[in-house]
């Protein structure tokens, strides 16, 4: 979290300048933290998203039940807002930015999958998304996070959990030592609150990932230790893999796995953190610190 100094140069900024900040996607995940302690501070800021869930407004905050694909909706519940933080799908970003809305400051939350290797429909939309950001006159950062833990609605660890839960075995391709990198969601928000002060991160693409990476192997096992679970990492085969895979979509109660995460596996999501330690002026938890008040 920020301390207490950067805090109050952060709020003294922004009644400084009069901002109204709109989130886009702001009832669960990095949104809803970033909405929370910006009302928290006093900030005037707007929440959007097709359900508020439990989400409480005050005095200088307030709240749309927009889907906001539509984004003639999108613009016109938040043309009063000329900074725009955005945590929802890409392909909405992209839509958003195409009805012209009158914004001078957005910062943007992606995803490494930008940077994979198989291609999917997802990191299509990501890139799109990028392409029209930079293609615009908006002072934009984008901030592409690694798998992130902590936050409210995210279930990257839950979902383990919930294998975890249902079997005391979890299957995982070849021998389980590709790398993966979580980043903690508290890290996250203070990296795009750090952002939203700081106009020197202009222009820049900030890959947001945690202190230091780890075998999905030994990343299951922790996010199994955590939750008080004795569940033994078995290794399979990828051909059974893909196999198993196709029928946990219909086994009720069983999280499913698409083809696309299967193979992004195979792959090493292991990333410099350079900028984000200076985001952050210091180094990044390592997983799994907070995750046990996740």
């Amino acid at each position: 979290m920020l301390n207490k100094l950067d805090t109050l140069g952060f709020i003294i900024k922004i009644m400084i300048q009069k901002m109204a900040v709109g989130i886009i996607g702001a009832s669960r995940g990095i949104g809803r933290l970033l909405f929370e302690s910006l009302k928290e501070n006093n900030i005037e800021v707007t929440g959007i998203s097709r359900h508020k869930r439990d989400v409480i407004v005050s005095k200088r905050s307030s709240y749309f039940e927009i889907d906001a694909r539509h984004s003639l909706k999108l613009k016109t519940a938040l043309e009063s807002h000329e900074t725009i933080i955005h945590c929802s799908h890409s392909v909405i970003l992209s839509d958003f930015l195409s009805s012209g809305p009158e914004i001078k400051r957005l910062i943007a939350v992606g995803s490494t999958r930008l940077f994979s290797n198989f291609e999917d429909q997802k990191a299509r939309d990501i890139r799109s998304m990028a392409e029209k950001i930079w293609n615009s006159k908006i002072n934009a950062t984008l901030i592409h996070p690694t798998l992130t833990y902590g936050a409210p609605g995210s279930n990257n660890v839950e979902r383990i959990v919930r294998f975890c839960s249902l079997s005391p075995f979890i299957p995982i391709p070849e021998e389980g030592n590709t790398l993966i990198q979580p980043v903690s969601a508290q890290d996250l928000l203070q990296g795009v609150l750090t952002c939203l002060k700081d106009d020197e991160t202009i222009g820049k693409t900030i890959i947001a990932a945690g202190g230091t990476s780890l075998s999905y192997k030994t990343f299951i096992e922790t996010c199994a230790s955590s939750a008080g679970k004795k569940t033994k990492v078995i290794f399979f085969p990828s051909l059974p893999m893909k196999i198993l895979a196709r029928f946990t979509r219909l086994i009720p109660g069983v999280p499913s796995i698409t083809a696309s995460e299967l193979e992004r596996l195979f792959e090493n999501k292991n990333f410099s953190n350079d900028e984000f330690r200076k985001l952050l002026g210091r180094e990044p938890l390592t997983f799994p610190e907070t995750l046990n008040g996740t």
